[in-house]
């Protein structure tokens, strides 16, 4: 508790987010409470709805409910969703002005995600989940708009509903439970006739996902011609999206001996054993084809199909700029913060480096940074420094990451204790 008093005072310190609402205590426990409430009570509510269906798909039902509304009660009980009422009003502002679609926009709700995924999605409750950290890759209010044009379009089309219901059609199909149970009595080829089976089931799914995003697409570009927003922004957000998973910023060994005021840094620490077992991409067991397991169709596609449809000539319009970049210029701090709060220590320690990389004069970015060193010192002490500090991986992780894991998996308990006592006194007024 300690710890997050003092970092939370170099937040409020720093002139880029003092204008930034936080809520009180007082203020988070009663937005949970209510939230927590309003989820339960929309659960209740959508069970209800399916009480007059047939005993075996009310089951399916029944059970999707469950799962979809637990989850989102999970993401708030683990203040992974959290009350962040200067972006909800901000997004709202924007979501007002889609007025050819006034209703949905209005009985759009809205909740906000310390997710580091650069994502926003629509659940079946007709809440928009934006992820906080999207802001990051954004360029100006126009995209956000398209974004939120975008999954307002799913909510439009109940993309969402539809995938319930298409799933429980399939759940309880006569001919497809016949056939599995006449896969399971057969004494040959039983796993290949099952993989067909399979293989089927997932490609139709996952082409309609790829289906209901264009239409979202679609849609998005109706919405939008209706307001002072340029549609042209909806192909300049896609290519945006395109490289998003490519990590921008990056570490060099440099970095870690500047940012961690080493003197010198030794090689061994950033060179990993055993790696080379990592580098090659195994085949899939079932020889899946890749384009037809594509939940997104690729932004190229999408990019395509847009920009042959009218849109308007509109110029690239903010209702208000000053608030987008107050907002995105906090996005990375907040990123930082939130993946602490989470208790992602790796995490928030590797953001915490690249923000001082870029701005290495930053008080909260180099609190954030001694916090998190001190918090994987603690974890070393209680044999659970691995739940932070994961072996690199080049399939899933960037150059960059791998440099930032395998330092951090070499270093001995004593370099550790050196690099907290090092960051606290460099952190003295």
């Amino acid at each position: 508790m300690k710890h997050l008093f003092c970092f939370l005072i170099f937040f409020y310190s720093l002139s880029k987010c003092q204008d930034i609402y936080r809520p009180t205590d007082t203020a988070n426990y009663v937005y949970k409470k209510t939230l927590l409430s309003k989820l339960d009570e929309d659960k209740k509510a959508f069970i209800q709805s399916v009480r007059t269906e047939p005993s075996e798909k009310r089951k399916v039902y029944n059970n999707l409910y469950n799962s979809i509304f637990d989850g989102l009660i999970r993401d708030v009980n683990n203040n992974e969703i959290y009350s962040y009422p200067k972006l909800e009003d901000y997004i709202r502002s924007i979501v007002s002005q889609f007025t050819s679609y006034e209703e949905n926009a209005k009985r759009l709700k809205i909740m906000i995600s310390r997710d580091e995924v650069k994502n926003a999605y629509m659940t079946i409750n007709g809440t928009l989940i934006f992820n906080q950290n999207f802001l990051t890759i954004l360029e100006n209010e126009n995209q956000l708009a398209a974004v939120l044009a975008h999954e307002l379009g799913h909510n439009v089309l109940a993309h969402s509903k539809n995938k319930v219901d298409k799933y429980v059609q399939i759940s309880t199909d006569d001919e497809l439970i016949s056939e599995a149970r006449q896969i399971k009595k057969q004494k040959f080829n039983k796993n290949k006739e099952a993989e067909s089976l399979l293989k089927s089931l997932v490609y139709n799914n996952q082409k309609k996902r790829r289906e209901d995003e264009i239409d979202a697409d679609k849609k998005s570009l109706e919405i939008l011609k209706g307001t002072k927003y340029s549609t042209s922004e909806i192909l300049k957000l896609l290519k945006i999206l395109e490289t998003s998973d490519i990590e921008k910023d990056s570490l060099t060994t440099e970095d870690f001996r500047k940012i961690l005021s080493l003197e010198s840094a030794d090689a061994k620490l950033f060179s990993g054993e055993g790696m080379s077992e990592y580098t090659s991409i195994d085949e899939n067991f079932f020889k899946w084809n890749i384009d037809s397991l594509k939940t997104h169709p690729s932004c190229e596609e999408r990019i395509n199909i847009v920009k042959n449809l009218e849109g308007n000539q509109n110029p690239v319009f903010e209702k208000n700029h000053s608030m987008f970049q107050e907002l995105k210029q906090a996005a990375e701090l907040e990123n930082i913060q939130n993946a602490y709060l989470l208790k992602n220590y790796g995490r928030s320690l590797y953001f915490s480096m690249l923000y001082l990389k870029k701005h290495p004069n930053d008080r909260f970015a180099a609190n954030m940074l001694s916090e998190n060193l001190k918090q994987l010192k603690i974890a070393r002490e209680s044999k659970n420094y691995g739940k932070y500090i994961i072996f690199p991986n080049p399939k899933e992780h960037s150059r960059s990451e791998q440099l930032f894991y395998t330092f951090f998996d070499n270093i001995s308990n004593a370099y550790l204790d050196k690099l907290v006592i090092l960051s606290t006194q460099k952190n003295k007024p």
